[in-house]
């Protein structure tokens, strides 16, 4: 069961898990579903949601639907269609806050490739925005920004309409005075497993290439 946040922000408190891609640099099979952890990349990456302070979740689905989601369904989340997921990231966020509810709150950012994010990083980053009010609430480690990445909804209509290549970062780079980045002591919120050797050298179970 999602837990409650424990403030008193206003709006809602979302995330949008992103599970549309084709995998392409893993070999021919879908990455969300390697073993990881003993459980999958994406088992991972749902629990640690499950575990956090967010009301509602959303996975975005497009490639190896067929397969992902039966992954998904033991969770309480909703499941939302990118029929574009061809034209990349930034497709399946614009997916995902389509489907979210109208008004006032904030949605993380998930990236399904992500299983060492923990749900401490949900909680702390909740925390700052909660008692900054910061538009976007960026996780770091070192020097370098991570996942998942925390949005005011009121960048929803702003995020649909940005430049495909560019992404995300475009809103960073249009919004700086919004930007928080908050020290994170851990290292998974860098981790993404792009390729056969990212995945072994997180430690996954078996070589895939």
């Amino acid at each position: 069961m999602l837990m409650k946040p424990f403030s008193k922000a206003p709006g809602g408190t979302y995330a949008i898990i992103l599970a549309a891609g084709r995998s392409r640099r893993m070999g021919g099979e879908p990455k969300l579903l390697l073993p990881f952890g003993g459980s999958t990349v994406l088992g991972c990456v749902l629990d640690a949601v499950a575990a956090s302070p967010v009301d509602r979740a959303f996975v975005v689905l497009g490639a190896w639907r067929e397969k992902i989601e039966p992954v998904v369904r033991p969770y309480p989340f909703s499941l939302v269609l990118n029929p574009d997921f061809d034209r990349g990231m930034l497709s399946s966020v614009q997916a995902g806050l389509r489907a979210l509810p109208p008004g006032e709150g904030a949605v993380f950012i998930v990236p399904g490739d992500h299983p060492r994010i923990t749900p401490g990083v949900f909680a702390r980053l909740l925390q700052v925005r909660n008692e900054s009010r910061a538009g976007l609430v960026v996780p770091v480690f070192g020097e370098r920004g991570g996942h998942p990445l925390l949005v005011d909804l009121l960048f929803r209509a702003e995020i649909d309409h940005l430049d495909p290549d560019v992404g995300l970062r475009g809103l960073l780079a249009l919004h700086p005075e919004r930007v928080c980045r908050v020290p994170i002591a851990e290292e998974g919120i860098l981790l993404d497993l792009d390729t056969p050797g990212d995945y072994r050298k997180a430690g996954g179970r078996r070589p895939v290439d």
